[in-house]
């Protein structure tokens, strides 16, 4: 996409289809004149029941629309260089999978923004989506946060709910939360992009925590 003499520069970094609609809210420019200038997502791995090395959605996605992506197996001094030489005003984070030091932080003049799968401070963590539907809740959400080195502690500028069907599962909930991402960044990135928000702290007393799903979390006990 050919980049306007008004264009603000984003980096996105994240390997999970959940951010596609995300990606092209901001390609077409329903976020306003921002273009992405890289993309950082997660080198390719065997998938499937062949164990093919194959491209994640992300990557796939990125080629389409002509933006250079990086796949490094961890974020550390020459990533930090790369990211410096683009000069992004902004990175948008979302299911990326690393990370990120406080030098990386630093970069970017308007910071660097997540997008979490849950209505913070609930759900900290690796699997918030199936935490909400374990735990019965009626309701979940996606919440934009400014990055801190604490896991998903940073201040919340924004959040977009919706809710918890009976019968959803984690799949067909995660395609709930892909559509209101976009929602939620096209009404907040050009506020980033201008400086003019003022996230809240969140309460620490009211943090919860989830992990890295196993996969004994699959056993159904009958």
């Amino acid at each position: 996409m050919p980049k306007s003499m008004s264009s603000q520069s984003l980096i996105f970094m994240g390997s999970d289809s959940i951010a596609l609609p995300v990606l092209e809210a901001i390609r077409r420019e329903r976020c306003g004149p921002v273009s992405i200038d890289a993309i950082y997502t997660q080198p390719d791995r065997p998938r499937g029941r062949g164990k093919k090395i194959v491209a994640n959605e992300i990557k796939l996605w990125a080629k389409e629309n002509g933006i250079p992506v990086f796949q490094p197996s961890k974020v550390g001094k020459e990533e930090r260089l790369e990211i410096q030489a683009i000069n992004p005003s902004t990175i948008l984070v979302m299911a990326y999978g690393h990370l990120l030091s406080q030098k990386l932080l630093d970069i970017p003049e308007r910071g660097v923004w997540n997008l979490h799968t849950s209505l913070l401070p609930k759900y900290r963590g690796a699997s918030p989506i199936q935490a909400a539907i374990a735990s019965g809740d009626s309701a979940t959400g996606v919440s934009l946060m400014k990055v801190v080195r604490k896991m998903d502690a940073g201040p919340v500028l924004d959040r977009e709910e919706t809710s918890i069907g009976k019968e959803d599962t984690a799949l067909e909930l995660e395609r709930k939360l892909s559509l209101i991402n976009a929602d939620l960044v096209e009404r907040n990135l050009g506020r980033i992009m201008r400086g003019d928000v003022y996230p809240i702290e969140q309460r620490e007393g009211d943090a919860t925590y989830t992990r890295k799903l196993a996969k004994n979390d699959g056993e159904l006990d009958f």
